[in-house]
């Protein structure tokens, strides 16, 4: 999902969920052995963690942090962070970071300056303009805690893939379609929902039943435009071993009658990884070429082809057959 920074609201969160919101970033951001200090007495800070530092010199060693987290709407005052300081002082961490939802106050920010230079540790304020710029990194912890709930469903059909290999059924990809914000849309969210509609659509022999019918012409041209190579995806029967593929036409979209999709583990790493395929091409003969891995932030390849689609295509379909014919196949149809 593509998030901008109006779409953060620190606000609508409680002072729980803000620290929750903190704990979750700190685990992207590679920090270790986290403990959330909730209710009671927290001695000092929010959350406490290590990170393990890389010297060329001496090699591993870690620091210890400490993490205080403030949900305000307006200004921090020196007093609101006075008691945490001073756990910091008897404490003795590496790093004392305030995460801070608004901001510091022109006397907070001219104390902390004062004090420092007298700490053995260092003080790191995270104010909520710089917190916004690190959290737009994490798209998917935006549409945890600020996203609606189709944003989130999106989300937890990607991670469903990556984890367990299930891509979302019809309902959940009609519901999707329907309302989701297009213009928030990725290359990797609009490929996965491009590539799962396909091959699910070649799954069936019959509509589900209270499933309503999609339009794909809107998945189509933004990935036209995010078209980013124009070589072929798949260039040899070596890349590639099959689960599962599908070619011909299909009753359900007559719109895009020349296709190949599959379900495929690409060989070109030094651990298989998982992906979906499609070249598919629109009555006008244009087509579009999309892969779309299984893998960290989901990398995307998209080919567009502005004529003689078919015949690209089916420079494909030898290959996926020759694939085949090596390793065999469970066929879609």
């Amino acid at each position: 999902m593509i998030f901008s920074d109006q779409d953060i609201d620190f606000l609508k969160l409680t002072d729980r969920q803000f620290e929750e919101l903190c704990f979750d970033l700190l685990l992207k951001l590679g920090y270790e052995g986290l403990v959330w200090r909730q209710g009671g007495a927290d001695s000092g800070r929010d959350i406490e963690g290590k990170l393990t530092i890389t010297s060329s010199l001496v090699g591993l060693y870690e620091e210890k942090w400490f993490f205080e987290c403030k949900r305000y709407e307006k200004g921090i005052s020196p007093e609101i962070i006075n008691s945490k300081i001073a756990w910091a002082d008897a404490e003795k961490p590496k790093h004392f970071v305030v995460f801070v939802s608004s901001y510091l106050s022109n006397n907070t920010r001219e104390w902390l300056n004062k004090i420092s230079h007298d700490k053995h540790y260092i003080i790191h304020p995270i104010e909520g303009k710089h917190l916004k710029d690190i959290l737009l990194k994490f798209p998917d912890l935006i549409s945890k805690y600020f996203g609606n709930r189709f944003s989130k469903l999106l989300i937890d059909a990607q991670r469903n893939w990556l984890i367990h290999d299930l891509l979302p059924d019809l309902n959940t990809i009609s519901l999707l379609l329907k309302n989701i914000d297009d213009g928030k849309l990725s290359i990797d969210d609009l490929a996965f929902l491009w590539c799962s509609a396909n091959i699910r659509t070649n799954e069936i022999d019959e509509w589900p039943d209270g499933c309503e019918p999609f339009n794909l012409n809107f998945l189509f041209n933004n990935l036209v435009r995010y078209s980013n190579t124009s070589d072929l995806l798949i260039s040899s029967e070596d890349d590639i071993s099959l689960n599962n593929f599908a070619v011909g036409s299909t009753i359900w979209n007559i719109t895009y009658p020349n296709y190949i999709v599959a379900r495929i583990v690409l060989n070109r790493y030094s651990e298989s990884r998982k992906a979906l395929y499609s070249f598919i091409g629109d009555n006008e003969e244009k087509g579009l070429e999309v892969l779309i891995e299984a893998a960290g932030n989901f990398p995307t390849k998209v080919r567009h082809v502005p004529k003689n689609a078919r015949d690209e295509i089916k420079k494909s379909i030898d290959i996926f057959i020759r694939t085949y014919e090596l390793n065999g196949l469970k066929e879609i149809h």
